[in-house]
């Protein structure tokens, strides 16, 4: 690409050193002096005369004339038109770059209150497309075909944040400032002075001027696998500017976001240059190892010659065996032959790392990544252009799908930079301020529709807040939940599209928005309150909604409104209550309530009726202003089926397994209160029963003691009936007793005694457990019947000495024994 142009050049001298050599003027002469005619063309026209001519016609014209045909032929044409004819020199024709001719002309209905194009904000894409752009768009370019511009296109492209990649603008700028006068002048000079310390501005004018004074240059652009390399890559190899880039963009990083914003201001007005628009396509995708190598921040483009590792900051290759297997570098360096006869490398990957979707080129064209399940990053088929980007918008977007160049993207995306208008206030509720989160939304024009686009964020401190808005019409968006990241729940919009100029939310203008005017607001935001009423009612009729005429109101009924103040993102269940919002009504005589005032966002209803039965308990947002919820008692539902003891432990119900004369006691435990509801005792068969019962969750408290108790936990669900056969368990046996010394009979506290199963009794019922006697070595154990090994082993401290505590018996507890008390003696060993 660097030798187009001298290779036009020559071409051209060639052609016309040929020409002349030829000399058609004394042709024309040798004719005119034969009298002209056929007599004349015989006697004045030589070879070479026609030598020349075809080679004109050949070398230039027909070759010209044959490729334009080929361009200008659409792609599903060519067939017919060439046949077996060579063609596609243009790849599907020239129509492939309407989309940017579409994009240019966008542009160039941009800033047009400022006369002289070259005066207009510069525009930065990669070089291909710089003559081209600046002739439609009517817009200075930074990169153009004859590749002046590379390293701040570059070094933009794989920027991998605003901040660097304004500074990458800055260093463009004062660039300019020294191309006009030599030197970067005492004005500019004066904007690092009032943002930044002095040495630093020293050495940023320094490297500006004399670009290998630049620290970075002659470094490794990366470390070599070995020592013994045929070639050493070094920043500012191709381009001594990198190293100023780099170098630059890493000494403004230590000062904050605000500092390089204002500098870029200030820096625009005192050169007179400005860069505000940048560009790219789908086609950046595949060349972005070009950007990094030629912004001297990778070697992957060179790395195959083997003295460098496939890998950069933004992109690893891996290497994928026959098998399947997945290789580093390394891992294929270390190989065996062996294996590589066994298991060959067939192909490689592309690994993209997080700095690659940091970059500019990344954030503006896609925007979006997702998460796979194995934890790592990958591009989604679709694109959100500049999605929580702050001072860069998508202004323009390739319209989808006519000119979309892949499912879900579109061909071109062009970004817009404002330093931002500051709009600051605070968030308050009832008089209350509200440290809520205020996310800055910008619409964009994407698959036919308006988009709302996350760009600046900001937490409210002790209410406060301060963000920065484009030019346009912009929405400060108030959310509560973060946690819930894109499902967060909206509090507040406050749009700004008044019609009335004065207003505080009349749309930004491009003075503020460019902070070349006034650029501050404030924006006091009151949270509108929520309200929420409705019926309770039992749905006679079964139409949906309340029907005073049929339908049965259900007056007395305890509502419960309790406000979330947060949630757990992976359940959507809530971690902490907001104690402040709570509300308590009993519903009316027609089964109305209402609530208000409350703070929009996530409530937990709980509605109780009058016998403390649960029928509702939900999740439901508020927002601001009127809601309506109604709530309908569930239809009931039933359980029956049998109680058994499990005689040969296969933990199902088998015939002859059924127990008669058990006590059943059904135990309401929705909310925890355990109020038995219902009670009956089995027949011979061991059958139980129980109807018309509101869906919960319940109890089957069985007892036939002395020998067998136990509790099932079961569901009932509304409408439908349920069939449970329970397991009655043996009646659990309380063990009492004190851990003691057994030498001197002292209590000994806090000891933690085993009782494990003995492993020696076939059908052994016992289950394992355990205890820790409290500070008066007493303890207090419920375990099945059956033979236990018990066993102590504890070493404290006692007056300095180490002293342990152990204990190995053999314990059985008998069916039906109710409760036993049981001393632990311990043997004690000092060390």
């Amino acid at each position: 690409n660097d030798l187009v142009v001298p290779i036009a050049l020559l071409s051209a001298w060639a052609i016309w050193f040929t020409i002349d050599k030829i000399d058609y003027g004394s042709m024309v002469r040798s004719i005119r002096s034969s009298g002209g005619g056929i007599h004349g063309l015989r006697r004045g026209v030589k070879f070479l005369h026609v030598f020349g001519i075809l080679f004109v016609a050949f070398i230039v014209v027909l070759p010209n004339a044959y490729l334009s045909l080929d361009a200008a032929v659409p792609a599903g044409e060519k067939a017919e038109v060439f046949g077996d004819l060579p063609n596609g020199a243009f790849g599907g024709g020239i129509g492939k770059e309407t989309y940017w001719v579409h994009a240019y002309e966008w542009l160039a209905q941009q800033d047009t209150e400022i006369t002289n194009p070259k005066d207009r904000p510069g525009y930065i894409s990669w070089w291909d497309y710089g003559f081209y752009g600046s002739a439609i768009s009517k817009h200075p370019m930074v990169a153009d075909n004859f590749q002046d511009g590379i390293p701040p296109a570059s070094n933009f492209h794989t920027s991998t944040s605003e901040q660097e990649a304004v500074s990458v603008w800055i260093v463009r700028l004062l660039e300019g400032n020294v191309r006009e006068y030599g030197s970067v002048q005492p004005s500019v000079i004066n904007v690092f002075e009032t943002y930044i310390e002095d040495n630093d501005t020293d050495d940023i004018i320094q490297w500006i001027q004399n670009p290998k004074s630049s620290p970075s240059y002659g470094n490794q652009i990366a470390e070599p696998i070995s020592e013994d390399i045929e070639v050493e890559y070094i920043v500012g190899q191709q381009w001594p500017e990198n190293a100023v880039y780099h170098d630059i963009a890493d000494l403004l990083s230590s000062y904050d976001e605000e500092t390089i914003t204002m500098i870029y201001r200030d820096v625009q007005e005192e050169t007179g240059y400005s860069i505000r628009y940048y560009g790219v396509e789908t086609y950046d995708t595949q060349i972005f190892n070009i950007f990094g190598y030629l912004a001297d921040k990778s070697l992957l483009l060179v790395a195959g010659i083997g003295d460098y590792a496939p890998e950069d900051e933004f992109v690893e290759i891996r290497y994928i065996t026959q098998n399947g297997q997945e290789l580093t570098y390394q891992a294929v360096l270390d190989r065996s032959d062996d294996k590589n006869r066994q298991d060959p490398i067939y192909n490689t990957k592309t690994v993209y790392k997080d700095a690659y979707f940091d970059s500019m080129f990344y954030r503006t064209y896609v925007g979006i990544n997702q998460t796979n399940q194995d934890g790592s990053i990958s591009e989604p088929s679709y694109q959100i252009p500049c999605i929580n980007m702050k001072h860069f918008y998508a202004a323009y977007i390739s319209p989808y799908p006519e000119y979309a160049v892949s499912q879900g993207k579109s061909a071109v995306v062009i970004a817009k930079y404002y330093e931002g208008a500051k709009i600051n206030g605070t968030i308050s509720f009832d008089g209350e301020n509200k440290d809520f989160q205020l996310t800055v939304q910008h619409n964009i024009t994407h698959y036919g529709s308006q988009i709302p686009v996350d760009h600046d964020k900001d937490t409210a401190v002790n209410g406060s807040y301060e963000v920065i808005v484009p030019a346009g019409v912009s929405t400060l968006q108030i959310r509560r939940y973060p946690e819930l990241t894109s499902n967060a729940f909206v509090v507040q919009n406050v749009t700004f599209n008044s019609s009335v100029e004065t207003s505080s939310l009349a749309p930004i203008t491009e003075e503020e928005a460019t902070r070349t005017g006034p650029y501050q607001r404030t924006v006091d935001i009151d949270i509108t309150p929520g309200e929420i009423s409705g019926f309770v009612y039992d749905d006679i009729d079964g139409n949906e909604g309340y029907n005073a005429s049929s339908d049965v109101p259900l007056s007395g009924v305890t509502v419960q409104i309790i406000g979330i103040d947060s949630l757990d993102p992976s359940t959507g269940q809530p971690l902490a209550y907001d104690y402040s919002m709570i509300k308590t009504i009993i519903t009316e005589e027609n089964g109305y309530y209402n609530a208000s005032n409350l703070l929009p966002g996530y409530y937990q209803i709980v509605v109780n009726d009058e016998e403390g039965f649960q029928i509702q308990n939900t999740l439901y947002p508020i927002p601001g202003g009127i809601n309506t919820f109604d709530i309908v008692k569930p239809k009931p539902g039933n359980v029956e089926g049998t109680i058994f003891f499990d005689t040969d432990g296969n933990g199902a119900y088998d015939s002859g397994e059924e127990m008669n004369n058990v006590k059943v006691d059904l135990v309401y435990m929705t909310t925890g209160e355990h109020n038995i509801v219902s009670s009956l005792t089995t027949d011979a068969d061991g059958a139980y029963q129980f109807t018309d019962l509101i869906p919960g969750n319940y109890g089957l408290q069985m007892e036939k003691l002395p020998d067998y108790g136990s509790v099932v936990e079961i569901t009932i669900t509304e409408n439908q009936a349920t069939k449970v056969n329970a397991s009655i368990q043996y009646a659990l046996i309380e063990l009492n007793g004190v851990t003691k010394d057994e030498n001197t009979m002292q209590d000994v506290a806090n000891v933690t005694i085993t009782f494990a199963p003995s492993t020696s009794i076939g059908n052994n019922s016992a289950q394992l457990g355990s205890i820790i006697s409290d500070a008066n070595g007493d303890y207090t154990l419920d375990l099945m019947p059956g033979t236990y090994n018990v066993s102590v082993y504890e070493t404290v401290v006692e007056n300095n000495v180490n002293v342990t505590y152990s204990y190995h018996q053999t314990l059985t507890l008998m069916v039906g024994q109710g409760s036993r008390i049981y001393d632990v003696l311990l043997a004690r060993q000092e060390e």
